[in-house]
């Protein structure tokens, strides 16, 4: 039975037919633990590994890659480990994580001095040291170009090409990859013309090797310098060689389309630009709906978005506002509406991964318990950054060996209609979307769809939120009033001034509603809405209900969920006992409620409230929250022990509340990326089943915040207002007693609203 195996194995591997070959030489090592078998496995899966690349499904290729790698490994094989660590770092570079793609491509080139002595006690036919070092940095190149760093890809470009030229001078194949990754620099660092000179040798290159793709995808490359030299008519008749080119080779690449729509449209040519651009959008989202791990289709979208940019542009411009609008859906936190639609009870394999996960989580947990103890003579920061990024990758790696048991989940955009379906007609949806140039804001209501679109660069955007921000923490209470009345005119001055991009254009349409729900785009998600003014000089809040969702999908979501008719309360406060006024929050908010569970100080653990979260109505922490921008996975809530709830543990907690109030600073704030994914609390919590969460925007006054609190829970217990309601009030209470924006303009309602 073994040696049939085994004949079956060895002729599927000769008949290139290596997935197949692999499962059979995996199922004969299991029976044989046979050394030799296991080399087999590494050689099938290798080859497996680079069918799959080629064929571009590059997940799979990753996959077999480290699979292989792991044998490798275990064999002492390093010529054949470093190979196949390359295979991996094209794969990450090509599904757009191109920052651990330079990642492993500098610790491969690292790695090539430092075990040069032990290659040399290899017999290894072929392996030339300094010609791999040439193909890994021409490869560093491409990684640098894909994050657009372009004076790095030119540096390891010329440097590769160098290395070629002195240990392989016939090797013209990588000769033209440098050539064209040049050009590729020099186009983007604008020096067109020495660009299109560089790219035409590349390609005479590519013409003597007969290898129609790479000319193909030459004559894409020049057509982006005569397109920026508005030679468009040629940027075009080359597009089309290109496009017919990859037809006859049977392969699509949305590039190229895109590439022509953009020449069109500045021919006025709209509808051929429109066709190219849908083209190109469609073949985008069929390869990302083959791909299972969201961190992959966060980072491939991350790389399509211009597509999208100028599809949606080119949409309102022929007037097909609709189409634009599911655009603009489909450009925007798809992995979280994903995430939202799509989550279910996931156990992990029990595998030797799966134990090194909870090993790290252990080793996380002590550090962490160093920082928050009194004695921090022990703290060891760098030990702690080392463990979690360690345990970054040791999770991606679990969720990768469980591949084949996560359900891939693609979520439709919602049309207009849909959408005026879900709200009443006392509400105003108000969508945001930030394009390199331009600012678009969508208004629906019950009866009405309308647009605006201004000229306003994404830096601008980007300015106003961070600008605000210090205008908000420079209003000082405690001044002069002879000078804090100058600061409040400049103040209402540049309050004015914003307004006018972003609510004035839509004021006429939305002045008779009577809450406005806020659906932000990148900066904008970190923006306080309620301080935007009126023609008349109001804030917003003055005339209406203001709140925040994500994305169109939570409206649906929120009707899918009715409210608890009793309203039970659990709550959280002063965990570390350092937060004078975080136990008055707590005497205020007992004495409003009638059904109040609380856990204050040491019995504010994570041992004793973790059962307890899951069923109450109305979830409460008054406590210290630690945002981790670079590693936002690894944000907590800071709880008694000292211990914590990681936002990566929310994200798979159940929470049936209707609120989850996170009175602690910051809690609103997220690492944003391309495509509009944040991994923040408010996002995490509604992942967990909560309807909606209050967060805040800016580090919180404990005194203030109390006081913020107790009005607004007398006006959800006492006086029966919706959500959004109770939250108008609570500030505009502040407002009378005479306190500055920053006590209370930086709570923001995101999710339900009633």
């Amino acid at each position: 039975m073994f040696s049939v195996k085994l004949f079956t194995a060895d002729q599927l591997f000769k008949k290139r037919q290596y997935e197949q070959a692999s499962k059979i030489y995996r199922e004969i090592f299991s029976e044989t633990q046979d050394k030799n078998i296991q080399m087999k496995l590494a050689n099938s899966l290798r080859n497996f590994g680079w069918q799959a690349y080629y064929d571009s499904k590059y997940e799979d290729a990753r996959k077999a890659f480290q699979e292989a790698s792991r044998i490798y490994l275990k064999l002492t094989k390093p010529i054949e480990m470093f190979k196949i660590y390359r295979g991996i770092g094209l794969c990450e570079s090509a599904l757009g994580n191109n920052d651990e793609a330079i990642r492993i491509f500098t610790i491969l080139i690292e790695s090539l001095n430092k075990f040069k002595k032990e290659i040399k006690t290899f017999s290894v036919k072929g392996f030339n040291r300094e010609l791999e070092k040439a193909k890994t940095m021409l490869y560093l190149s491409i990684a640098w170009a894909k994050k657009s760093s372009w004076k790095k890809a030119l540096v390891y470009a010329t440097i590769a090409e160098k290395y070629f030229q002195q240990f392989s001078p016939d090797e013209r194949y990588y000769k033209a990859l440098c050539l064209q990754g040049k050009g590729i620099a020099y186009t983007e660092l604008g020096k067109y013309e020495n660009a299109i000179e560089i790219l035409k040798e590349s390609r005479k290159i590519f013409e003597g090797l007969n290898y129609r793709y790479k000319i193909a995808n030459i004559d894409e490359n020049i057509s982006t310098c005569l397109h920026r030299l508005k030679k468009y008519k040629e940027a075009i008749q080359l597009l089309d060689n290109s496009i017919e080119t990859y037809k006859e080779l049977g392969i699509d690449r949305a590039s190229s389309y895109f590439a022509r729509g953009r020449s069109y449209e500045e021919l006025n040519q709209l509808e051929k630009a429109f066709s190219d651009f849908q083209t190109a959008i469609n073949l985008v989202e069929t390869r990302r709906g083959e791909i299972k791990l969201d961190i992959f289709r966060k980072t491939y979208f991350a790389e399509k978005l211009k597509v999208y940019d100028s599809a949606i542009m080119n949409c309102l411009k022929l007037g097909k506002i609709e189409l634009a609008y599911d655009l603009v859906q489909r450009a925007k936190s798809r992995c979280f509406n994903e995430l939202l639609e799509g989550k279910k009870d996931f156990l992990f394999k029990e595998s030797q991964t799966f134990k090194k996960l909870e090993e790290l989580r252990t080793e996380i947990d002590n550090e962490y318990t160093k920082i928050n103890s009194i004695d921090k003579t022990e703290v060891n920061l760098k030990k702690l950054g080392e463990l979690e990024f360690v345990y970054e990758r040791t999770l991606n790696k679990l969720k990768e060996e469980n591949i084949d048991n996560i359900e891939t989940v693609t979520v439709t955009s919602m049309s207009v209609g849909q959408i005026k379906d879900l709200i009443d007609d006392q509400t105003a949806i108000v969508e945001y979307y930030i394009s390199e140039n331009n600012l678009v804001i969508f208004c629906i209501t019950k009866n009405d769809f309308r647009h605006v679109v201004l000229k306003s660069k994404k830096e601008e955007i980007e300015q106003i939120v961070e600008n605000l921000k210090l205008w908000v923490f420079n209003l000082d209470t405690t001044a002069s009033e002879n000078n804090n009345s100058i600061k409040k005119e400049a103040f209402n001055w540049y309050l004015e001034k914003i307004s006018q991009t972003l609510f004035i254009p839509v004021e006429n349409i939305v002045k008779n509603y009577k809450r406005i729900v806020f659906v932000p785009h990148l900066y904008l998600h970190h923006f306080p809405f309620c301080l935007l003014i009126d023609r008349n000089k109001k804030l917003l809040i003055e005339n209406y209900e203001t709140s925040i969702i994500a994305t169109p999908k939570m409206l649906e979501l929120s009707k899918r969920k009715p409210d608890a008719s009793k309203k039970d309360i659990t709550i959280i406060a002063n965990p570390t006992e350092d937060l004078v006024f975080a136990d008055t929050e707590l005497q205020y908010i007992t004495n409003i409620t009638k059904n109040a569970i609380f856990f204050r100080g040491k019995d504010a653990s994570k041992d004793k409230i973790i059962g307890k979260i899951s069923n109450s109505s109305i979830l409460h922490f008054a406590c210290h929250a630690k945002i981790v921008p670079e590693k936002p996975i690894f944000s907590h809530l800071v709880l008694a022990g000292p211990s914590r709830i990681e936002l990566n543990e929310i994200l798979n907690m159940k929470i049936n509340a209707e609120l989850v109030v996170l009175s602690c600073c910051e809690t609103g704030i997220g690492h944003i990326v391309p495509g509009d994914e944040m991994t923040c609390f408010p996002r995490a919590f509604i992942v967990a089943g909560a309807s909606s969460v209050l967060v805040t925007l800016w580090e919180i006054d404990d005194k203030s915040t109390a006081e913020f609190m107790e009005e607004f829970y007398k006006n959800i217990f006492i006086d029966g207002n919706t959500k959004s309601a109770a939250l108008r009030n609570a500030k505009l209470t502040m407002i009378k007693k005479g306190y500055m924006p920053y006590h209370w303009a930086g709570f923001q309602l995101i999710g339900k609203f009633l």
